[in-house]
């Protein structure tokens, strides 16, 4: 099966405008910061948009497929299936390695970022949650499941991380 990559934009929720993500394959996550759009696609690159999704260019710097991307406190953080999370503090200019780690059985993915109440979450691979109110420092935090963690939001002072198996945490 094979995905192509496109954005839908719409100013009113109702009326919604396509455009071509630039991707060959499918979009995994959006984010928003410092006047520019960001997405990830299961490919192995971002792509950023300051036209409100009109048109996209390459990020370069990132060289695995990417799946969470959150913007938070002039930080942009991007996370792999390799279980590693990489940050740019000049809108994906340049890129640091800032948390890797491996599970002992394999599968490393880390699927959303969030940012909310001055911390980034990310969330992936059997209930992993890690967190960092800096983008440098990251620490593991223990969810409770075992199941994946595939999406993580933020909203009226709460995070909820959804995943496998109708979990929610």
């Amino acid at each position: 099966m094979s995905f192509k990559s496109f954005i839908k934009v719409s100013s009113d929720g109702t009326s919604w405008t396509s455009y071509t993500g630039g991707g060959s394959t499918g979009t995994m996550n959006l984010t928003y910061g410092n006047g520019a759009w960001y997405h990830s696609y299961n490919g192995s690159s971002i792509k950023k948009s300051t036209n409100n999704g009109q048109t996209w260019s390459n990020i370069t710097g990132i060289s695995y497929a990417n799946y969470g991307i959150g913007y938070g406190n002039g930080k942009l953080i991007v996370a792999d299936w390799r279980g590693v999370i990489n940050i740019s503090n000049n809108d994906g200019i340049s890129w640091k390695t800032r948390f890797s780690y491996s599970f002992s059985q394999g599968g490393n993915y880390l699927y959303d970022v969030v940012w909310g109440s001055d911390k980034f979450i990310v969330v992936g691979n059997k209930g992993m949650i890690i967190s960092s109110t800096d983008g440098d420092r990251w620490d593991l935090n223990d969810s409770g499941v075992g199941k994946t963690l595939y999406g993580v939001t933020y909203g009226n002072e709460n995070f909820i991380a959804v995943g496998a198996s109708g979990v929610i945490t």
